[in-house]
Formats: C-alpha cells, structure tokens, sequence
C-alpha cells in the first residue's frame, strides 16, 4: 500500500504543478524561450490546457482505486485466504465475475498447490476489467459495499468525492469526442480546478488509508474467521 500511497503523492504533485503553470500563464500573452522565439499564449490555448485538468484528475483517481482494490486481492492471495472465508459481499462478487465472464480453465489449473477456493479468487479477478471510465464517488462506495472498507472522510475537505462524477462526466466527453480540451476549460477558471484537485486528492488520500487500515485488520475475512 506504500507504493500506492507514494504514487499518489507524485501523481497529485504533477497536477498540483500543472495548476501552477495555469495560474502563471493566465495574465501572460506571449512566452519567449532561450532562443528569444515567442509563443502567443491565447484564449483558445489557456481554455486548451485548463480542460487538461480533467484527465489529470480522473487518471489520478482510477488509478489509485484500481491499484488499491488490486492490493486487496494480493494481500488475499498472500494469505491464502479460502473462497469460504471471505465476507459473503466478496463471494457474491467472485460469483457474479466467474458468471459474467470467461474464465480461463488453463489459469484455474495452472498452480495445483492452490485449492479450487484459492483459485478461484485469483481467476475471476482483473484489474484491468475493474473500472473503464466510470469511476466516481458511487463507484467508490460501491466497492466499498462489496469489499467491507470505510469511505468516511472531512466533508470540509473532501466534498465527500462528489465531484467526481463531474471529473469522470468531462473526462468521457474528452475520451468519446464530445467536446474539445478547450470547450470543457472555458468553462472553469483556475480557481475551480484548483478546488477541484485539493478535494480529489484529499478524498484520495483518506480511502487508501481506510484502505491500508483494511488489509491490515483483514477485514475481508467473514466474522467466523476474523
């Protein structure tokens, strides 16, 4: 959870100087390089860079999420926890993911020191297939439901993640075509995004604690194995 945690530190370090680059163009017209060449710095081009922002902050998140619910199934794997003694929530979704999904009988098969229980944990889970441009703060609590960890977090700080949906709202707009960088940026100043990260990133930084907190107490055990 560590390099999660760290990865998290450097990612929102590369927003929050991204943010910084925005405020200082935002009064500039012109940027001239070593060489003396000039840059005009438009409208158009301030509107581009601050639509940026959006991506910014949903790969910040569906990274963070994927990686820390991955780390769950590690520490399960590391364990060598039996399908039955995982909370019901989490054999429900095991269930629903070996329904829905191919599994491969060559992966179930591969390691015959594990059980089929162990196994099966291991074959229905990819983290690649865990979120696809719907992360938001109901997604969140979502797994939060499934998996057993706590989302509380400092309202003042965080918005409790809601403004999530309007990061993964935009972010899809982008990645589908809808609108342009700079038709979502005119839309926002500085400021805005600027809040906008300090609340994602502090909602961030409070899950993956609740998160490490989690594995630790293994509270993905059921209560007859805790």
């Amino acid at each position: 959870m560590n390099l999660i945690r760290e990865d998290l530190n450097i990612r929102a370090k590369e927003i929050d100087n991204y943010i910084d680059l925005l405020i200082f163009i935002e009064d500039t017209k012109y940027i001239i390089n070593d060489t003396r060449g000039i840059h005009k710095i438009d409208v158009t081009l301030k509107s581009t860079l601050k639509g940026m922002v959006f991506l910014l902050l949903y790969n910040l998140t569906e990274a963070t999420m994927r990686e820390s619910i991955a780390h769950i199934h590690d520490k399960m794997d590391e364990k060598a926890v039996e399908f039955n003694q995982l909370k019901e929530t989490i054999r429900k979704e095991i269930l629903k993911r070996a329904k829905s999904e191919k599994i491969d009988i060559e992966n179930l098969l591969k390691n015959t020191t594990l059980s089929i229980s162990k196994q099966l944990t291991r074959a229905t889970f990819n983290k690649k297939n865990l979120f696809s441009g719907n992360i938001d703060h109901h997604e969140v609590t979502e797994q939060a439901k499934i998996y057993g960890f706590i989302t509380d977090t400092d309202y003042k700080k965080t918005k409790h993640g809601e403004n999530l949906k309007t990061i993964k709202n935009k972010r899809n707009d982008l990645a589908h075509g809808n609108d342009s960088f700079a038709e979502i940026g005119k839309n926002y100043a500085i400021s805005d995004l600027n809040e906008f990260a300090k609340e994602i990133i502090a909602y961030l930084d409070k899950i993956t604690t609740h998160i490490a907190d989690y594995v630790n107490a293994q509270n993905y055990l059921n209560e007859q194995h805790d």
